[in-house]
C-alpha cells in the first residue's frame, strides 16, 4: 500500500510543477537561463533559431538578440508553422533578458532548464506583467511574443505603454509601432503587392517622417485619405514610431472597430 502511494505521489510531481504560473517556476530557477513554449497565432512561422515572420507583413531575423526587420517578408528563409518559444535569463529570480523564436523546437542545451509548453493564456499573463513593470530592456522584449501568442491580442496593454509619460520612451515608441502595423493590418494594408510606384511613395513618406514638429499632422493625412495602401501602410509605420498621442489615438480608433 505505501509503495502504491509513494508511486501515485512521485507521478503526480511533474503535473502538480507544471500547473504552477510560469513566472513562479521561472522564479524558483533564480539564476539561470529557462525555456518554455505556447500556442502561436495564425500565419507566425519560423525556422526555430534565427528567423521568424509575425504574421502582419514583417520578417526579423534573430541572434543573441533581435538583430534585424523587414517589411513585407522580403527575406527568403525557411518558416514553418510552429509554437512561440521564449528563452529566459533569471539572475537572483529576476528576468534579465528575453529571447523569442518560432518554429520547430530543437533539443535545448543543457545549462537551460526546458518548462516545455505552457498554457498560452499562463505564458501572456507572465509576459504582460515583465512589459508593464520590467525593466526597460525586458519590457521591450517581451512585446514580440506578446504579439505572436495565440491569445486575445495584446493592444489594449500596448495603448496604455504607449501612452505612459512613466515607462521608457523606446518602450512607448515600439509599442506604438506594433499598434501602427496591427491598424494596418485591420485596414487590409498589409496585404497589398508592392510596385515600383510604391517604392517611389514610400520614400516620399519617409521624407515626411523626418519633418520634426510637422510630420505627424502630415503622416495623419496620408494614413487617412492616400489612395495608395503602400503609402497608407508607411505612415502608419512611421506615425507608429513617434510615441505621439495623435497617432496614438488614431491607432486605438482603428483597432476599437
Amino acid at each position: 500500500m505505501r509503495r502504491s502511494l509513494a508511486v501515485l505521489v512521485a507521478a503526480s510531481l511533474p503535473l502538480a510543477a507544471s500547473a504552477q504560473p510560469v513566472a513562479r517556476r521561472i522564479a524558483q530557477v533564480r539564476d539561470g537561463v529557462v525555456s518554455f513554449t505556447f500556442a502561436s497565432r495564425a500565419g507566425v512561422c519560423g525556422n526555430g533559431r534565427s528567423f521568424l515572420r509575425d504574421g502582419f507583413d514583417g520578417s526579423h531575423g534573430i541572434s543573441e538578440n533581435l538583430q534585424g526587420y523587414t517589411r513585407g517578408g522580403r527575406w527568403e528563409e525557411e518558416c514553418d508553422r510552429g509554437p512561440v518559444r521564449v528563452v529566459a535569463s533569471v539572475v537572483d529570480g529576476e528576468v534579465v533578458h528575453l529571447r523569442t523564436y518560432a518554429g520547430p523546437v530543437a533539443r535545448e542545451p543543457d545549462q537551460v532548464r526546458a518548462l516545455g509548453d505552457v498554457d498560452v493564456r499562463d505564458a501572456t499573463t507572465f509576459l504582460k506583467d515583465l512589459a508593464e513593470s520590467g525593466s526597460g530592456r525586458v519590457a521591450d522584449e517581451a512585446l514580440l511574443p506578446l504579439v505572436l501568442a495565440d491569445d486575445t491580442p495584446p493592444w489594449p496593454l500596448f495603448l496604455r505603454l504607449a501612452r505612459s509619460d512613466a515607462r521608457p520612451r523606446t518602450l512607448r515608441r515600439n509599442a506604438g509601432m506594433w499598434l501602427g502595423r496591427a491598424a494596418a493590418a485591420k485596414l487590409g494594408l498589409s496585404d497589398h503587392a508592392e510596385t515600383d510606384d510604391d517604392e517611389v511613395r514610400e520614400s516620399a513618406v519617409f521624407a515626411l517622417s523626418q519633418q520634426h514638429e510637422n510630420a505627424v499632422p502630415q503622416l495623419l493625412a496620408v494614413a487617412r485619405t492616400s489612395p495608395h495602401p503602400a503609402a497608407r501602410a508607411q505612415a502608419m509605420f512611421w506615425l507608429g514610431q513617434t510615441a505621439d498621442p495623435r497617432a496614438i489615438d488614431f491607432f486605438a480608433e482603428i483597432l476599437a472597430r
